[in-house]
C-alpha cells in the first residue's frame, strides 16, 4: 500500500478576518470544493507563533508541551534568545511518531525545530548579534540539504525580508517535494504576519501578501498533485492580530513602586513583567513576595480604567493554561489598542491577547482521504489538527488532547 503524503501549511497571522479575500481568490476558492473549512477556531493562548505551533505538532496545549512564549526568559535582555529548539518542548510530536512509523519527514521554517530528527530539516532559526546565518542554520538542521536550497533558490534574500523569505521557502518546498517525496511536509509562511505588525490590518500592503499566499497555496498544492493525486493538506491560520495606536511597558508600574526591575542583561532584581505584545506576566523574587498581595491589588485597580493600558488580570484558568502559572504570579492584558515591550519595540498590529477578544478566531482547511467536500464547518481548537493529521498519515495517536471535529470525516 502507498504511503500517504501530508502537507501542513501555517499561514502565519490570516485570521478569520481575513478570509473574506482569501475566499474569493482563484487558488483557494478552488481548493476549497476538495475539502472541508473549519470556521470560528479557537487559537491557543498565548496567542504567540512558537506557543501555537507547539501546540499543533504535539496536540497538547502549553502546560503540558512547555512552550509558554516565542522568547526565553532573560530578564533585562532586550533580544533575548527564542525557543528555537526541539528540546525545549517535551513529550512527543507528529513529526516524532511519523518517524517511528517508518515515514520520511520535510521542515521548512516550522518554529521549535532546530535540531528536531527530521529528514530533511531547515528549521526556523535566525542570528542574534553577529551570528552567521547560514552556518546557524546549517548547524541546527540537515545540512546538504539547507544548503542545497540556498545555492538553488536562495538568490534575492535579505534575511527576515518580506516577500523574499516566503518565496524563498515556497520554491524550497515545491523542489523538496519533488525530489524528496516526503510523507509529512511542514511550511511556516510568515508574509502576511511580518506585514500587519509593520502596516497595520487594514494596509494595502497587508491585502497584497494575502493575495501573494493564495499564489503559494496554489503552486505548493499543483506540486502535491503531482506528488500524489490523493494527497492530504492542512491549511491554517495560527493567531489573529488586533490594532495598535499605543505601546506600553508594565515593569515602569513596578518601577513607580520602587521594586528593583531589570533594564540591562545582568541587573539585579526582585519583579519583572515579562512582556508578551498582548499580555504580560509578572515574576517576583523571594524579597517581593511580601508585596504581593499590595502589588494585586494596585493592578487591579488599575484594570479596566481609561488611559491604565491594562484591560484585565487573567483568570486562574488562563494562567494554568498557558503553562505561566507553574513560574508567574499573575498575567495582565493589554487594553484595546495597547500593546506590552519592554525592549521599545512597536507594531501597528499584534497579537498575544486573550481568546475573548472580538474578531480574534482562527481558521483551518483540511484535504484528504476520508475528508468530506465542499464543507464548511464551525467551532472547536487549533489542537484538533494534530489527531486529524495522524489520521491522514495513518499513524497511531498518541496522548493528544484535540479532538477529531465530529463532521470532519466520513467512513472510508
Amino acid at each position: 500500500m502507498d504511503k500517504p503524503h501530508l502537507l501542513l501549511l501555517s499561514l502565519d497571522c490570516l485570521s478569520q478576518e481575513d478570509l473574506a479575500q482569501l475566499v474569493q481568490m482563484p487558488h483557494f476558492s478552488r481548493l476549497l470544493e476538495e475539502g472541508t473549512l473549519v470556521r470560528d477556531v479557537d487559537s491557543v493562548f498565548l496567542t504567540n507563533t512558537y506557543v501555537i505551533h507547539t501546540s499543533i505538532i504535539t496536540g497538547k496545549s502549553p502546560r503540558d508541551h512547555g512552550i509558554f512564549d516565542n522568547l526565553e526568559n532573560h530578564p533585562g535582555n532586550p533580544n533575548p534568545p527564542w525557543h528555537w529548539h526541539r528540546s525545549h518542548i517535551r513529550g512527543t510530536t507528529l513529526y516524532d511518531e511519523a518517524r517511528k512509523s517508518g515515514l520520511k519527514t520535510a521542515n521548512i521554517l516550522w518554529p521549535v525545530t532546530a535540531g528536531a530528527r527530521i529528514t530533511w530539516n531547515f528549521p526556523e532559526i535566525f542570528p542574534v548579534g553577529k551570528e552567521n546565518q547560514l552556518l546557524l542554520s546549517l548547524r541546527n538542521g540537515g545540512p546538504f540539504f539547507q544548503l542545497g536550497g540556498y545555492l538553488r533558490f536562495g538568490k534575492g534574500l535579505r534575511g527576515k525580508h518580506q516577500p523574499e523569505l516566503d518565496n524563498f521557502t515556497t520554491r524550497f518546498m515545491i523542489h523538496t517535494l519533488h525530489a524528496k517525496r516526503p510523507n509529512l511536509s511542514l511550511l511556516h509562511l510568515i508574509d502576511t504576519d511580518s506585514h500587519k505588525h509593520k502596516h497595520g490590518l487594514e494596509d494595502e500592503r497587508t491585502r497584497e501578501s494575502i493575495a501573494r499566499m493564495d499564489r503559494r497555496i496554489g503552486a505548493l498544492t499543483r506540486a502535491m498533485e503531482q506528488l500524489d493525486k490523493e494527497y492530504s493538506i492542512i491549511i491554517f491560520s495560527d493567531h489573529g492580530a488586533l490594532p495598535v495606536s499605543v505601546t506600553g511597558d508594565p515593569n515602569d508600574i513596578l518601577e513607580a513602586m520602587d521594586f528593583q526591575v531589570p533594564r540591562k542583561p545582568g541587573d539585579p532584581w526582585n519583579a519583572w513583567f515579562k512582556t508578551c505584545g498582548g499580555t504580560a506576566f509578572l515574576y517576583l523574587k523571594d524579597d517581593a513576595m511580601a508585596r504581593r498581595q499590595e502589588l494585586t491589588e494596585r493592578l487591579e485597580a488599575m484594570a479596566g480604567r481609561e488611559g491604565s493600558g491594562i484591560r484585565r488580570l487573567l483568570t486562574a484558568e488562563e494562567m494554568d493554561s498557558s503553562g505561566f502559572s507553574t513560574e508567574a504570579v499573575l498575567g495582565i492584558e493589554a487594553s484595546i489598542g495597547t500593546e506590552f515591550h519592554d525592549d521599545g519595540t512597536s507594531f501597528q498590529a499584534n497579537h498575544g491577547y486573550t481568546l475573548d477578544n472580538q474578531g480574534y478566531k482562527v481558521f483551518y482547511f483540511a484535504k484528504g482521504p476520508g475528508v468530506p467536500k465542499g464543507q464548511v464547518l464551525s467551532g472547536g481548537s487549533l489542537l484538533d489538527i494534530a489527531p486529524l493529521s495522524a489520521r491522514l498519515l495513518k499513524i497511531p495517536p498518541w496522548d493528544i488532547q484535540g479532538r477529531i471535529h465530529p463532521k470532519l470525516t466520513e467512513e472510508e
